[in-house]
This record gives C-alpha cells, structure tokens and sequence, in this order.
C-alpha cells in the first residue's frame, strides 16, 4: 500500500522517533489552510518531547499532502490514502502503525491547550485503574467562545447511553489496553462514538480532566445544520451503537436516543436561520 511506502521513506530519511511515549493520530481531509497551524502548536506543546505525530490525508484535493511532503519534523509519520475512506477507517490505519504507549486523538481543524498531553499523561501514570482519559472543551467560532463541553470525571453507563460521557478528539488511552476495538469503517457519523463504547464495554475505565483543554473550532450555526442534515445518519448511527450494549441497557438507549431524535426533527424542522439583508 502507498502509506506503508511513505512510512518507510519517513524512517528512512528524517529516522523519526523509535520509541516514543505518546502517538497523536490526526485524520485530514482538504486541511491545508489548518494543517500548518496545528502542527506548530504540536511542535510547542510541554512536557510532550517524547511523541510522534501520525497524520492520515484522506484524499485531500487542496495541497495537504504537499504540505506534509515538505514538513521536516523528524516526529512526523504522514501517510497518503488515494481514495476517501472516511476519518474513522483513516483513524484505524493510523492506530495500528502508531508506536507509543499511549494514544492521543486530535482532529486537524481544531486547537489545545499547550499542556494538555501533559497532564493526561501526568493522570494516566498516577491512575493506573484508569485507562483512557479525556478533557473538557471550548466551542469556538473566529476566536470568539461561544460554548462549552463538560463531561462528567467518572462516566457511568447511562452517560454514554445519553451520550455526554466523553469529547471524542480530546481522548488519551493505552493502546495496550484497546483490545479488538475499532472504528466502524462504513459509519460517516458517530464512528467515533462506537469505538469509543467498545472500550468501554471492555472494560476500559475512562475519566475525564476537568479543565478545558481542548477547542472545538465550529459556529453555532454549523452545529445546528450539521444536526438537521444528518438525522438520517443518526437513525443507522443508534442502530449501530445499540447492540453493543446490554439487553437492559439496550432497549434504554432505544427510547431516549428515539426521543432525541423526534425531538431534533421537530426542533429542525420548525427552526429556520435568518437569511442577512
């Protein structure tokens, strides 16, 4: 495969780091203009010298993998994927090349916090009855904050039944500890949210930092639009993510997240943007 060549060019020409501590795995697509500004702050964040950086560019058409061709950060993996296939499936490949103890997610248009990595490595070496941890997080649009992400420390299972347990791109874990656990590759929506479930349901213990860490770079407005036109993708995505509960817990999921789902319908359906003058 073409990722497999460019990871053994990388190796071979900037050696890359052998043994590192850390693996953040990025999935991009068209991330030329966010890109170069994530991996600046990759480059300046404390307390996280020992790590690699695993980009996946999943079929860009702008100058992403141009971009990563040129970059000469010797922690730096970039693989190229001619086809789309998706961030969870571009996620999975990542993952089973990464070479630290410990997984980082992080999405290519988004920013954190400089000590972030840090403290979740701090947290996971002096909590080992946990096995991934993850962080609160900002909503920002044009630099101006507009919300907030506040998972609670300990999720229990009726938070991932409501799905408020944890912020997927802000999520550290053992890799170690991931067992079988995969993304859905045919899931475009909430392929996060099923991997992360079947940690859980491993038995993998999570917790989160409570402090914002993380910064979600998204309008108000876009995540409006993004919950009316993917309500389609939310019914196949709770159809998915039912089963790996228990039977109990199962038939809970199906009413509340069916009764969200009306709700959303409705919401969207009566709710209409202001058109500007």
């Amino acid at each position: 495969r073409r990722w497999v060549f460019f990871d053994r060019l990388n190796s071979a020409l900037c050696g890359g780091v052998m043994n590192p501590r850390l693996s953040i795995v990025i999935p991009v697509h068209n991330g030329a203009k966010t890109l170069p500004q994530l991996l600046e702050e990759l480059e300046s964040a404390r307390g996280s010298e020992d790590f690699e950086i695993l980009v996946g560019d999943d079929a860009s058409e702008d100058q992403t993998w141009g971009f990563l061709q040129s970059h000469t950060d010797q922690r730096l993996r970039s693989f190229h994927f001619p086809k789309n296939i998706g961030a969870g499936a571009v996620r999975n490949e990542l993952i089973q090349k990464a070479k630290g103890e410990f997984i980082a997610l992080q999405d290519a248009d988004d920013s954190f916090s400089k000590d972030r990595f840090a403290k979740q490595i701090q947290f996971l070496d002096s909590h080992p009855q946990f096995g991934a941890v993850g962080t609160w997080a900002k909503l920002e649009e044009e630099g101006e904050e507009w919300g907030k992400l506040r998972p609670p420390e300990h999720p229990r299972w009726i938070d991932w039944v409501l799905k408020r347990s944890v912020v997927h791109a802000t999520v550290m874990f053992r890799r170690d500890q991931m067992g079988s656990a995969k993304y859905h590759g045919q899931l475009r929506f909430g392929e996060d949210y099923y991997f992360l479930l079947q940690l859980f349901h491993q038995g993998i213990r999570f917790s989160n930092l409570s402090e914002e860490l993380y910064t979600y770079k998204i309008s108000e407005r876009e995540l409006r639009t993004r919950g009316r036109r993917f309500w389609k993708e939310l019914v196949k995505m709770d159809l998915v993510l039912a089963p790996l509960f228990p039977w109990g817990q199962r038939w809970i999921y199906f009413g509340v997240n069916s009764c969200k789902l009306l709700y959303s319908v409705l919401r969207s359906s009566l709710w209409r943007p202001k058109t500007e003058r």
